[in-house]
């Protein structure tokens, strides 16, 4: 026999009163098998238990009474509507099984739709990642060999550049570089080399060296100035003319031409002439030539120099890189005693010599020639003849 739940042992008690009207209202405990479903009514103070057909009051305080008995009618009705009710539930659980289910396979198929949609997205995006991360490769490669063919073209346009200059100043006989400067400043130049202006610049007040010219009129401060074979008397005269044991003149090896980064003016740096050709072109084989040419309305064999005597004696060379000790040969000093002053003083390299004569603290031979066209010339006319030494 089926056993009667709570749920329609409530319903059947509520229907026949005639036979409940001692236990109306009680709570009902209906147990299956050791397992207990409660379901309460209104009256707290009796249980009524059901376990097939046989119904039993008690208190809750254990007072047990007689077991009374349901009539068989009144339980097979019972088991009947209990059949009904389940199936209904059955059916009703059924359905919503199958909604659910249906609920499922649909949400299952738009889950792989998706999904495989998604899987379709990922595979054409990487697709497209491997195209681009190929095409950047690609081009990453090119730029490499394009990058490192320009700079062998560089190195060989370089080392032609080299070789044609170290030619040309062997054919020239050029075999020193000039830098005038203060006595002062020789002992940290056979120190630390020749430094330009901008990074001396940059050194406490107190460690800066003297400095020829306040203005640096070329804008250059970044190069150090040289001139070839002589120095650039127009400037030197003027600094000089007070005080001319004060000062030293450096001699340099002519490799640096084609070792260092320089750049080559036919004039003064500072000129309009010069200052409006670009830089990189001042830097070409073809620019030291034009140092040698002859200018407008100046011919070289009127002037009657010495062929590694540039045309114009402002004519410049600009190196930008710090110029090492290891390029300096001789310093020369105006008289004797103006280098064993020095001399006796400080130490210097033992590879680099130190001179005694006056023939740089000369103008060069032509300067007449020259003297229409500069401004503020007035080379003193005992300066016009001396001697040029090869030292």
């Amino acid at each position: 026999m089926q056993p009667v739940s709570p749920s329609l042992f409530n319903l059947f008690a509520s229907k026949n009163p005639q036979y409940w009207k001692s236990i109306e209202g009680c709570e009902i405990i209906h147990k299956v098998w050791g397992r207990c479903i409660i379901e309460k009514v209104d009256l707290p103070q009796k249980v009524i238990i059901v376990l097939g057909r046989k119904v039993a009051l008690e208190y809750f305080r254990d007072e047990i009474f007689d077991g009374l008995y349901l009539p068989s009618e009144i339980v097979e009705k019972v088991s009947l509507f209990e059949i009904q009710k389940n199936e209904e539930e059955q059916l009703i659980i059924r359905r919503r099984m199958e909604e659910e289910s249906k609920k499922n396979l649909e949400a299952s198929i738009r889950q792989k739709a998706r999904l495989e949609k998604e899987k379709i997205e990922r595979e054409k995006q990487a697709e497209i990642d491997r195209l681009r991360f190929e095409r950047a490769q690609q081009l990453e490669a090119n730029r490499i060999a394009r990058v490192e063919a320009e700079k062998q073209s560089r190195l060989r346009a370089a080392q032609e550049r080299s070789k044609r200059i170290a030619e040309y100043c062997s054919t020239k006989g050029i075999v020193h570089l000039i830098h005038f400067t203060k006595i002062e400043n020789l002992k940290g130049i056979l120190q630390q080399g020749l430094i330009n202006r901008k990074e001396l610049s940059r050194l406490p007040e107190s460690e800066r060296p003297i400095f020829n010219d306040q203005e640096r009129f070329d804008s250059h401060t970044e190069a150090v100035c040289l001139s070839i074979s002589f120095p650039n008397y127009l400037l030197f005269n003027k600094w000089k003319n007070q005080k001319p044991d004060d000062w030293a003149v450096i001699l340099l090896y002519p490799s640096l031409l084609w070792e260092l980064d320089c750049a080559f003016c036919q004039n003064n740096a500072a000129s309009s002439i010069i200052s409006r050709i670009p830089l990189e072109q001042r830097k070409t084989f073809e620019a030291l030539v034009q140092m040698f040419t002859d200018e407008e309305n100046v011919s070289r064999e009127e002037l009657v120099i010495p062929g590694n005597f540039t045309t114009n004696p402002q004519a410049e060379v600009l190196v930008f890189d710090t110029i090492p000790v290891k390029y300096i040969h001789c310093v020369n000093f105006r008289s004797i005693s103006a280098m064993k002053a020095w001399q006796n003083l400080n130490s210097y390299p033992e590879n680099i010599s130190l001179v005694a004569s006056d023939t740089y603290f000369k103008p060069r031979r032509d300067w007449p020639n020259w003297q229409k066209s500069q401004e503020n010339h007035n080379v003193p006319p005992e300066f016009y003849e001396f001697e040029i030494i090869d030292i």
